[in-house]
């Protein structure tokens, strides 16, 4: 009975470590998602940056076609470092689906083990009872048989 409980609370480690490796695998994936959603923006206003410095260009406006063309290189070059940043959180993430993967396996194993030993411990513990059935029946019969034999 005590192996069992070691047991179960050694299930319950692995189920603590299966539900810290799923927050890690969920911060993965909103980092992920966040870098995603700076690049949308990045590459909304990279869209209007170039649609202003048309604009601008046709009005013959130079210095609004300036602050414009400036403006595109920044958003090109946070769009670059962006699309580097997505990279690495993917490969984080990647990791993070790998270790909650195995962390998910093992607490599945374990409570597979614990399972099966509280299985066995019950099979015994039905035997032991039966078994101090038993010697009661025979006990009884051997006390009636000496009590006819008096």
């Amino acid at each position: 009975m005590a192996a069992t409980k070691s047991l179960a609370r050694i299930a319950k480690v692995y189920g603590l470590v299966e539900r810290m490796r799923s927050l890690e695998l969920r911060m993965a994936a909103d980092a992920v998602s966040e870098v995603e959603f700076a690049a949308a923006v990045a590459a909304a206003t990279r869209y209007n940056q170039v649609a202003g410095a048309r604009a601008a260009l046709v009005a013959g406006n130079r210095e609004e076609w300036s602050v414009a063309e400036v403006t595109l290189r920044v958003e090109e070059i946070r769009m670059q470092r962006l699309a580097e940043l997505r990279v690495k959180r993917e490969a984080k993430l990647a990791e993070a689906v790998s270790l909650h993967r195995e962390s998910r396996l093992e607490m599945e194993q374990m409570e597979r083990v614990v399972e099966l030993k509280r299985a066995a411990a019950a099979i015994e513990e039905g035997r032991r009872t039966q078994a101090m059935a038993d010697d009661r029946f025979a006990s009884r019969g051997a006390w009636k048989r000496m009590k006819n034999d008096e």
